[in-house]
């Protein structure tokens, strides 16, 4: 049994050293790009919102974006865009 707990602790290591990595690498790599176009987002709806081309309310926004719909076909839950 100590042979495996110890092969099943190192694995363990492994494994959580890679994926942290792996993660960190990821998530650096891709921060400025999501960044960059959530606010250039953010800047779009303003202008419009400013223009008034749309209308509603941030919370009106936030809370039709935040809604989940069940497909009654595949019985998934998406994300209402």
């Amino acid at each position: 049994m100590g042979f495996f707990a110890t092969f099943w602790s190192w694995l363990n290591g492994q494994l959580a050293a890679y994926i942290g990595d792996n993660t960190s690498r990821l998530a650096t790599a891709l921060e400025p790009a999501v960044v960059t176009l959530a606010t250039i987002y953010v800047m779009a709806w303003g202008y419009l919102h400013l223009t008034g081309k749309i209308t509603g309310t941030v919370r009106g926004g936030l809370e039709a974006r935040g809604t989940d719909r069940v497909d009654p076909r595949c019985g998934l839950a998406a994300l209402a865009l």
